[in-house]
C-alpha cells in the first residue's frame, strides 16, 4: 500500500473523528491522542521526503557537504555490505549452518482450530487488532 494513500486516508480519518467529537465531547481525550499520533506520521514522513530529495539532489550534483548558519549536511558512506546471490557457491568456509528449535506456531494454530486444544507450553491469542486501508 503506497504511502500516499495510506497519508490521505488518515487525513480522512482525522477530518471524520472530528466531526465526531464535536458530536461526541466524552471521547475528546481518544480523538486527541488519535490526533496527536497522525501529525507524527505525517511530520515523519515530510521528514523522510525532505531527507530523500537532499541526499539525491547532493549526490547529482556530486557535493559531499553543504555549510550552513544552523550547521552542516554531509553525505557519509555507508560500510560496505554483502548480498549472497548463491550460497551454494560460497566456500565453506564462509558458511555457517544454525540449527535452532523452532515452534511450528501454523500447525500450532491448526490443532487449535480443529480440536479446540491449546498446547502446553502455547498460548492462543484473538484479541489483536490492525487497521485496514482500502
Amino acid at each position: 500500500m503506497d504511502i500516499e494513500y495510506r497519508l490521505d486516508t488518515l487525513q480522512e480519518v482525522k477530518e471524520l473523528l472530528t466531526q465526531a467529537s464535536n458530536e461526541l465531547e466524552e471521547n475528546d481525550e481518544y480523538i486527541i491522542e488519535i490526533f496527536s499520533t497522525i501529525e507524527e506520521i505525517e511530520k515523519e514522513n515530510k521528514l523522510e521526503k525532505i531527507e530523500k530529495a537532499v541526499k539525491e539532489s547532493l549526490e547529482k550534483l556530486q557535493i559531499d557537504k553543504i555549510e550552513t548558519e544552523l550547521g552542516s549536511i554531509q553525505l557519509a558512506k555507508c560500510p560496505i555490505s554483502v548480498e549472497i546471490t548463491d550460497i551454494d557457491l560460497i566456500p565453506g568456509e564462509f558458511v555457517k549452518i544454525k540449527m535452532e528449535k523452532q515452534a511450528d506456531k501454523t500447525a500450532i494454530k491448526n490443532h487449535f482450530k480443529e480440536t479446540g486444544e491449546i498446547i502446553e507450553g502455547a498460548s492462543i491469542i484473538s484479541t489483536n487488532t490492525s487497521l485496514r486501508y482500502k
